[in-house]
């Protein structure tokens, strides 16, 4: 009888092949239904799901509080995150350096996306996130986080998008524009600033990665392999073999480690090889 795994993955040209494929004669993967963002703060704080794609930086906060948890070499989403900031077009900002002092509307402080911005206005537009107001619309996947001084909850009843369409936010980081807003990006040309820094850093910005409790990890190495196993038949067949074992990883991978280390979410560096689980190693 085949042992089955439940688990967290999401729809990527990386996943298609291996979601259409769930089972084999040991292992049988039962995927979890809805966005793998509604389980995030589930998984990290109950550990109840076997297999779970995760998002990179809640990953090494949790790790660095002692979380249980390991990675799998395996990035299922990453790119570059220049494109998620967004402006009123009606607003006075000229430039990214003019957010300094200004207030921008984010999910949470801890989201990948948003650690990632902040390095990003820091390092190429030379703004220093404390000065930004960083007004939070969900608590953080972690509730052992803590906010800093400049971040703070929005009022009830009120969404991002409203408040910074009447402009009681200078900025916002979004995944698209709702229908009907008249946003703009902040970043001029953020595809090609974000293909630049792919290039320059040699490297991908990681959203997400793929993570299992270390009690699992131990108990159904069989169970870890296949999964890999499926899911690097999968990558090759999107051509996206770049995005799985450690070697293609790794770099990507310290890029992540070192911005979360700049932006105040962990206090060190962990070793890279620490963070997995030995059973994701196979052939």
């Amino acid at each position: 009888m085949a042992v089955t795994v439940s688990t967290l993955l999401g729809d990527y040209p990386i996943t298609h092949a291996f979601k259409a494929a769930a089972a084999t004669s040991d292992v049988a993967f039962d995927f979890l239904p809805g966005k793998p963002v509604t389980y995030f703060r589930r998984f990290f704080q109950k550990l109840d799901i076997d297999i779970a794609e995760v998002p990179i930086m809640t990953f090494l906060i949790a790790r660095e509080r002692g979380v249980p948890v390991a990675l799998l070499p395996a990035i299922v989403l990453g790119g570059s995150q220049h494109e998620y900031l967004f402006r009123n077009a009606t607003s006075d900002l000229g430039s990214p350096a003019d957010l300094a002092g200004r207030r921008i509307g984010v999910r949470s402080y801890s989201v990948t996306t948003v650690a990632w911005l902040r390095d990003i206005l820091q390092r190429e537009h030379g703004v220093d996130p404390s000065t930004i107001t960083w007004v939070t619309f969900e608590p953080p996947h972690l509730p052992i986080l803590k906010d800093l001084p400049n971040v703070v909850a929005a009022p009830a009843g009120i969404s991002c998008d409203e408040m910074l369409a009447v402009g009681q936010l200078d900025a916002a980081v979004l995944r698209a524009v709702p229908t009907g807003r008249n946003f703009v990006h902040v970043i001029e040309d953020p595809v090609a600033a974000g293909d630049a820094w792919c290039k320059r850093e040699a490297g991908l910005q990681i959203n997400h990665m793929v993570a299992v409790p270390r009690a699992f990890a131990s108990a159904n190495p069989e169970a870890v392999s296949a999964f890999m196993a499926g899911l690097r038949a999968s990558a090759r067949r999107a051509g996206k073999e770049n995005l799985i074992g450690l070697d293609s990883i790794r770099h990507s991978l310290e890029l992540s480690i070192q911005c979360a280390v700049r932006q105040g979410l962990i206090h060190s560096e962990p070793q890279i090889d620490q963070l997995f689980a030995q059973s994701s190693f196979g052939p």
